[in-house]
Formats: structure tokens, sequence, C-alpha cells
């Protein structure tokens, strides 16, 4: 028998562990906020990723969520195939290399400074806000992540594309959030509904039939601290096809549903916001 034992294999990983949490995502995140303030925008537009590729890079497949719903209906071999392909055509495209400084060293994956930066943002961040729309034949989400008065914003499609910007701290974003819902500045409020329905009755499309000509509508989530006594609470903006706009939430045992203009709904949308 042998006196030399076999050296183990050496494993290289096939994605990256520990991104965000590595000392090159602070380096990272000082580098794109140092670009943020040099910037005269109000953002800074940082990187679009798709599901497989920011599950990927991430350490938990959590982390990477919302996905849009091709990833989200794949079994769970194929969307580790989709991860791999992912990282390969990052690679092809000098954005994602494992390197050594030294034979003996372990791969160190080299990663564009604003996908760290992203990573470290979503793990530390708390999602402040997040917003689902859904219109006749699509669905998309926004997020909105705090983290020491940085603000991150995350709009997701249907495909499952992920579009990363950082905002300035004293930014306004309540015209654009509510672009992006279908809201117009100049829409005409629906003036004619106002009616609040039983809990029991908002499933039964006869209680509701307004909703009928709804051709976007969209659930705003304002979410609390931790340590809060309550998890946060519910907008909802619904644009119909004239494009007037009525919004509903929750009131008592039942849901408000009432007209409001374009306007109107910015103040009302800014000071909910601001009270968390």
């Amino acid at each position: 028998m042998s006196d030399q034992m076999s050296e183990p294999p050496q494993e290289t990983p096939d994605k990256p562990v520990g991104l965000a949490d590595s000392p090159i995502a602070d380096e990272a995140l000082s580098r794109v906020l140092a670009q943020l303030e040099e910037t005269d925008e109000s953002f800074l537009q940082l990187v679009t990723l798709t599901d497989e590729e920011l599950v990927a890079y991430s350490d938990d497949p959590e982390e990477a969520t919302p996905f849009g719903q091709w990833y989200s209906e794949l079994s769970v071999e194929q969307q580790a195939l989709a991860q791999t392909a992912a990282l390969r055509t990052q690679t092809a495209n000098d954005r994602f290399v494992l390197t050594r400084e030294d034979d003996e060293a372990d791969a160190v994956p080299l990663v564009p400074p604003e996908v760290l930066a992203v990573l470290r943002l979503k793990k530390v961040g708390t999602v402040a806000l997040n917003a689902t729309r859904v219109m006749e034949d699509d669905i998309a989400w926004a997020v909105y992540h705090v983290a020491d008065g940085v603000w991150l914003r995350e709009l997701v499609t249907r495909h499952g594309y992920h579009s990363f910007a950082l905002l300035k701290p004293d930014v306004d974003e309540v015209e654009t959030t509510l672009a992006w819902a279908g809201v117009r500045p100049d829409a005409q409020a629906a003036a004619e509904i106002d009616s609040t329905v039983a809990l029991e009755d908002i499933s039964d499309p006869g209680k509701l039939p307004f909703l009928a000509e709804t051709t976007a509508m969209t659930t705003f989530v304002r979410l609390h601290p931790e340590g809060s006594p309550t998890d946060g609470d519910i907008l909802m903006t619904h644009v119909r096809n004239d494009g007037s706009t009525f919004v509903s939430g929750r009131e008592g045992e039942g849901v408000r549903y009432m007209g409001i203009s374009g306007a109107d709904l910015a103040e009302d949308f800014r000071a909910w916001k601001a009270r968390w």
C-alpha cells in the first residue's frame, strides 16, 4: 500500500458563492454610489439581468425573486440548466470569468461592479414597496429596495428581465411609478365609481361590474419596517378603457372603490408612500 495519499480533486464552482457578502461587493457598491453622485440625472441605470442570470449570481434563489413566467414554470432540473447556460453566455461576453492568482488558489469570479452592487443591495436591503401590474395579456413587477438610505429600483417584466437603477435620495418617483402603472398625469377620475364591497363578495364579478372595463390594475404593497405592529398596507390603482382612474383599498370589513384623477392620485400616493 502506498504511503502517499492522493490529493482530493480541486472543485471549480459552477457559479459564484458568496458574491453579495464579499469585499469586492463593498468596493463595487462604493463605486456605483460615487457615479450616482456625479450624474446630473435623478437615477443611475445599472444593469439588466434575466431570471436565470440573477439566480446564478445569487447566494440564495429567493434573493433573485420575483421571477417571470417562463422561469417560474421550469422544473428544478431545467432551472439549473438555464443557470448554467446563462453563465456560459456571460463568460463568452467577458461578464463572468473564473480566475486564479496561482495554481494553489481557489477560483475567484470576476463580475461587473454593477452586478455586484445589485447583489449586495438586494441581499441586505429592505423591500419598502413592491407592486404587481396586471393587464389583459401582461404582468410585471416593480420592487423598491432601501439600505442605509440607498434606493434600488427593480423593474421585472413578464419574460423575466430585471432592470436595476439606483435612485438619488431626494428623487420623487411618484409620477414615474404611476406612469409604469398606466396612470396618466392628466387622467380623469372615474367619477361614477364610489362603492364599498364586502370582503366575501369581491370574488363575485356580479358585485364588481365596473372592473370589466379595467385595462390595467396595479397592486402596491407598502411594507413596514421589521418590528412594526403591522406588516404593511395595500393600495390598488385601476385604469379604464377611456384612461380614467379609480383606486381601491381596505375599509372596515370591505373594500372601497372610488374614482380619483391622476393628479389627485399622485398627491395621495406621495403621502401614502411617505408614511412608511
